[in-house]
Formats: C-alpha cells, structure tokens, sequence
C-alpha cells in the first residue's frame, strides 16, 4: 500500500474494497504500540478500518498475554520436574 494513501485513510477518506484489502494487509504486520497508537490518534479512521484495527488489536493481545502464560507454564514444568 501506497504510504500516502494509508495516512489518507487514517484521516478519514473513505477505502476501496483494495483500499481495505491492503490496509489490513499493512496493520497486520504492526505491534500492539501501532495499532493503539491508530486507534487513539485517528478519529476520523472510517468505522470499518477502525473496526478492523479494533479486531487486530484484540487477537494480538490475546496471543501475547496466551505466550506470556504459556512460558510461565513450561518453565515451572521443567523446573517442577527435574
């Protein structure tokens, strides 16, 4: 995706169905930071990326909070275990 075209969007102009496709193609590849950082400092962002930064956001923190727990687990099993 163009970059002046996705600072476009997060001002408010109004996606393409490609529009979309890329869009969520690029805050795919972004840390939780990023996103928040959309979701905080772009208001005029249309419902429908908003939404899916939104979607984005909750699935990543939902993983990273799942991984943290998940070493916690495997470290006390090797250390319980040994």
């Amino acid at each position: 995706m163009d970059e002046h075209r996705f600072f476009a969007l997060l001002g408010g102009q109004v996606p393409s169905y490609q529009d979309y496709a890329d869009f969520i193609s690029v805050i795919e590849n972004l840390q939780i930071e990023g996103l928040w950082e959309i979701l905080v400092n772009a208001p005029s962002l249309n419902g429908i990326l908003r939404t899916a930064v939104n979607k984005t956001l909750q699935d990543k923190v939902v993983r990273k909070n799942v991984d943290e727990s998940l070493d916690a687990i495997v470290a006390r099993i090797h250390q319980d275990f040994k």
